[in-house]
């Protein structure tokens, strides 16, 4: 089993690996021939280039497994960074992820850009046809993490406990009607309940 690179004056092009390079050769010649849309292929008809302008170095390994073949591929394409390798061999979901951070995070932010309406909208159904399971959840959550709910809301008061106060100083002076109004219904319903207590 083989790792192999093909140069163009020193210039590294494409790595690849095979269990038998003749044949791997052969296909690469191949899907020239056939106008492959894959970046090795485009770079080599749009420099007039074949097989025969290119330089090639062959590793052979002791590996026995094709998919550790395929990690150690991909070992060597993360490293050396050749120009035409589409995507990095034996690389999981996991470290793709981790590679390409800011390229997801970059999409993830236009993609939400372009379909605010449609997302709101899933979401409003979603809600919708779930809201038993969503309230569950829930509470099963605030249930089973107490202590670092508590401990969470305690550091964000500290944090902000002057931001906290304001607002709490500026809700209370622009509402003050609302609150009075608030005050006057809460007292006679306290009154109404001490009156029925009476007469039982």
């Amino acid at each position: 089993m083989s790792i192999y690179a093909y140069f163009y004056e020193e210039k590294l092009l494409y790595i690849g690996s095979t269990i038998n390079i003749k044949q791997r050769q052969s296909r690469h010649k191949s899907k020239l021939n056939n106008d492959s849309q894959m970046p090795f292929y485009i770079y080599l008809k749009e420099n007039n280039l074949t097989f025969a302008d290119l330089d090639i170095e062959i590793v052979n390994t002791d590996i026995t497994d094709e998919l550790e073949l395929r990690r150690a591929e991909g070992k060597v394409t993360k490293l050396c960074n050749p120009e035409c390798n589409l995507r990095i061999e034996g690389r999981t979901k996991k470290e793709y992820r981790e590679d390409n951070k800011e390229k997801i995070k970059i999409k993830s932010k236009i993609y939400n850009e372009n379909n605010k309406e449609s997302k709101k909208e899933y979401n409003k159904t979603y809600n919708q046809n779930n809201k038993e399971s969503i309230r569950a959840n829930k509470l099963t959550y605030k249930e089973d993490n107490k202590e670092i709910i508590i401990e969470k809301r305690k550091k964000h008061y500290e944090n902000n406990r002057v931001n906290i106060i304001s607002k709490n100083i500026l809700y209370a002076e622009k509402n003050k009607e609302k609150k009075k109004e608030y005050d006057k219904i809460y007292s006679q319903k306290r009154r109404l309940k001490r009156e029925a207590e009476k007469l039982i």
